[in-house]
């Protein structure tokens, strides 16, 4: 039985408290001769494991030359170090440019209230090892949440487009104006990747009763359905609906109904759901000249509602296009932002998208004129690969997590080395620090 996995692990040396890997390796394959002990005990530290079982898929490269002493065989003498690169504040709706740089941490009991879906994978994926939810606070979230405190709720809802090259941080930028929003007591209509809508159940389309020749989608309706309860359902108890809805022949919402009745008919009816995500959106834009409530559109990687083509395909070969999809035209009809006391925040995003690989990361080229044109006017936000601050920011805070088990990455020499390999880009930083 450990024959096959020996020879994916040609080579291993077995001194005190050290193992390296003479050829590259898949991690679960790693993981397996881990679990079946074909090691002598003691040899992984529960500290190493994590950052294996973390990044589980990936492929090691080790070299004979880099020999990392595992952290059971280690006395660890480090001092207690000035955590600079924290701050105590962690009320976003305190945040301002002074804690640009800086770690705040949010309850982990309170992660999946705050963010049901849409954070970053590569944020959530250290949460268990890190035994912690910490989010760097950057300018571009800063500023958006600054315009949004200093904007006039009387005038049509503005909008802001963040982009910037692929992982440099749109998502988190995002998420933290979310948790400003949710700390504020706004509603928030989050849908978490308009290029998804697409791509994921391509199976998810029926012909819609309601708009002739478009198609419904009532599994991703249904779930969008019920993240945005999970998120609002005391909103849903209070507002009330403005007209009579009838669903079909014995099934009807009648006026003045709660709007989480509406919202339930497309829970428990998914052939419904596409229809009431209609009405939902409708309601709360004829409530929001009411100024009962402030409200948040969020959509990340919104160029998806207006790309050219998806992967829902008919019997016969025929591909859906995107502008015979209901769910993407109410999303699209709210984008609009003909209605007030509120914000739109998007993203747009080249991953997944339809778009053939570019550099170009710029809003016009992902959203195409046509998308251009229908954002427009919009308020740009560039997000940009880390300033120095910032680096060293999050160098400092994955030393304190004992992340990097190498200590000569922390030197001058090694941080300019990881700057110009990154290029301070956090999605590379966090991959090539992964294995350091």
């Amino acid at each position: 039985m450990a024959a096959p996995l020996m020879k994916q692990v040609p080579s291993v040396c077995r001194g005190a408290g050290h193992i390296h890997l003479l050829h590259s390796c898949k991690v679960n394959n790693l993981i397996n001769v881990i679990s079946g002990n074909l090691f002598s005990g003691g040899m992984f530290s529960c500290s190493r494991l994590a950052r294996i079982i973390a990044l589980q898929g990936r492929t090691v490269h080790l070299h004979a030359a880099n020999r990392f002493p595992l952290a059971d065989d280690l006395t660890v003498t480090k001092d207690h170090r000035s955590e600079y690169f924290r701050t105590s504040e962690t009320n976003p709706l305190n945040h301002t440019l002074q804690h640009e740089g800086l770690f705040y941490t949010i309850p982990q009991d309170e992660v999946k209230r705050v963010f049901p879906v849409g954070y970053s994978t590569r944020w959530e994926r250290l949460i268990k090892p890190f035994n912690e939810a910490a989010v760097m606070v950057r300018r571009p979230a800063v500023e958006i949440i600054q315009l949004i405190k200093h904007t006039n709720f009387d005038h049509l809802a503005l909008k802001y487009v963040v982009f910037g090259r692929k992982g440099s941080g749109k998502t988190m930028t995002l998420n933290h104006v979310i948790h400003y929003c949710h700390n504020a007591g706004w509603l928030i209509a989050h849908v978490h990747s308009a290029n998804n809508l697409n791509l994921k159940n391509k199976y998810d389309f029926i012909d819609s009763s309601s708009h002739e020749g478009m198609y419904d989608q009532p599994i991703t309706s249904t779930d969008w359905l019920k993240q945005f309860k999970l998120r609002n359902e005391a909103f849903l108890k209070q507002l009330k609906t403005s007209e009579r809805y009838v669903w079909n022949k014995r099934e009807a919402t009648d006026k003045d109904e709660p709007l989480i009745a509406v919202l339930e008919q497309g829970i428990t009816r998914p052939k419904n759901a596409t229809d009431v995500v209609g009405v939902i959106l409708r309601e709360l834009r004829l409530h929001s000249f009411n100024k009962e409530f402030k409200m948040l559109f969020a959509i990340k990687a919104m160029n998806g509602l207006f790309a050219h083509e998806t992967a829902f395909r008919k019997t016969g070969g025929y591909i859906i296009p995107v502008e015979e999809l209901t769910l993407h035209m109410h999303f699209k009809k709210f984008l609009e932002g003909n209605w007030i006391n509120g914000s739109i925040v998007t993203s747009v995003d080249q991953q997944f998208c339809y778009k053939q690989p570019n550099k170009e990361y710029t809003p016009f080229y992902l959203l195409g004129k046509k998308g251009f044109d229908h954002m427009d006017p919009f308020i740009p936000v560039f997000v940009d690969n880390y300033s120095e601050k910032e680096f060293e920011s999050q160098m400092a805070y994955y030393d304190s997590k004992s992340w990097i088990q190498n200590e000569n990455v922390l030197t001058d020499e090694g941080k300019l080395y990881l700057k110009k390999l990154s290029e301070r880009n956090p999605a590379e930083l966090d991959r090539l620090i992964a294995w350091m």
